[in-house]
């Protein structure tokens, strides 16, 4: 017997057999089930008003003042919108922006997405219940900050490429890793220590990050770049569109960076406009880290 999600790409979960123990494999029976009716998709200890600022930020008739009023609601992520704005990195003028509304113009949706997860992430990291699990949610924070400030910089420098997108992308790269590891810790925290636990993360969690951005209304072109991260790790770039190969590309380098597989012809492969993805990183090595402050 095997289990489906009805998601396009979507993974099948392993049948049952000796390589899967039984509790893991309903655990994926049941995973399935909660994403094949995804528009009710949930991340435990996540901030509600986080998923509700996704949504209204994907709403076509939603506005500015619904979403400043979502904002509003969370001090704390107010302030964090405001400091962004009046960062090095994003500020447009000398007069400093005081007022919300006028800071989510300038930055721009996707760069609120962006926040708005990124305060999401640090909230999570500071629950009593997710206390054991810290050391691992915050090197999957450094992760998904590092691929998007890689993402967002060498999308900057590339024609037609919306680095906003780049940078969303990147940062939300692990949300389904992120569901995986709060919903298993919740419900069979034995499931951690299962021999099949690191095949069903590392099968199931790019398929669960895109149907959680469907379900928060994100674009499609974004979904996909997240469930194609691992494009350049598997050497399957053909055909891939810019957006996804950027993103793909930087989570290789970040992950890969301090191995010997860092420069191997996987990565070599990956150019824009003639330029290695690697000498474009290189060449704007000062910059990622800047942003890389800011986002952190």
């Amino acid at each position: 017997m095997e289990a489906e999600l009805d998601t396009p790409g979507a993974a099948t979960a392993p049948a049952n057999d000796a390589a899967t123990s039984q509790a893991a494999f309903k655990f994926l029976q049941k995973m399935a089930a909660d994403l094949d009716g995804k528009d009710d998709l949930e991340l435990p200890g996540f901030p509600a008003v986080v998923a509700k600022l996704q949504k209204a930020l994907s709403d076509e008739n939603g506005s500015l003042k619904t979403v400043a009023a979502i904002i509003n609601s969370e001090p704390a992520l107010a302030a964090r919108i405001l400091q962004l704005a009046n960062s090095a990195a994003f500020r447009q003028s000398a007069e400093p922006v005081g007022d919300l509304r006028t800071a989510i113009s300038m930055l721009g949706f996707n760069i609120v997405r962006a926040t708005a997860t990124n305060f999401a992430m640090a909230q999570l990291q500071q629950q009593d219940w997710l206390k054991p699990l810290r050391p691992e949610l915050q090197k999957m924070w450094r992760q998904c900050n590092m691929v998007a400030a890689t993402s967002y910089i060498v999308s900057k420098q590339l024609e037609a490429m919306p680095a906003d997108k780049a940078m969303v992308a990147g940062l939300f790269h692990q949300l389904g890793m992120l569901y995986l590891l709060t919903v298993a810790y919740r419900d069979d925290q034995a499931l951690l220590s299962d021999p099949a636990w690191p095949h069903i993360q590392a099968e199931w969690h790019p398929t669960i990050t895109r149907a959680i951005l469907e379900s928060w209304g994100l674009p499609e072109d974004v979904s996909y770049a997240t469930e194609s991260q691992d494009a350049v790790i598997d050497g399957q770039t053909e055909n891939l569109d810019r957006l996804s190969l950027v993103v793909a590309a930087a989570k290789f380098f970040v992950y890969e960076s301090g191995s010997a597989d860092s420069e191997d012809k996987r990565l070599k492969s990956v150019r824009f406009s003639g330029t290695p993805f690697s000498e474009l990183v290189e060449q704007h090595r000062n910059e990622i880290q800047q942003m890389l402050a800011t986002l952190s």
